[in-house]
């Protein structure tokens, strides 16, 4: 699917985690007329030649992905958040604790 104009894309941006062994999340722009993804739901989006499912964990802007391409979300899965900023923070110090990704 070929990515849309960068005309179609609104300035609205949010920070995905997937489930790869890499220890930030990714910034992925949200295109005009999709609602902005809320904290806890699932994405699905382009990564390297694939798509995979991700979680949207943060909003972004477009500045956090400074000096790279940024992509769009393909489309949301969820209806309703998965997970809050609670079970976020959880998250996070597990990741930590077992030192692996936030996505893993």
């Amino acid at each position: 699917m070929a990515e849309p104009d960068p005309a179609a894309v609104s300035a609205a941006c949010v920070q995905v985690v997937f489930n790869v062994p890499v220890d930030h999340a990714f910034t992925y722009a949200v295109p005009q007329g999709m609602a902005v993804p809320q904290l806890g739901v699932r994405v699905r989006a382009p990564f390297g030649r694939r798509r995979l499912t991700g979680a949207v964990v943060a909003a972004g802007s477009p500045s956090d992905a400074a000096g790279y391409e940024i992509r769009c979300v393909a489309r949301v899965v969820d209806e309703k958040p998965l997970f809050g900023e609670r079970e976020l923070d959880l998250a996070r110090w597990l990741a930590g604790f077992y030192l692996c990704s936030l996505g893993e």
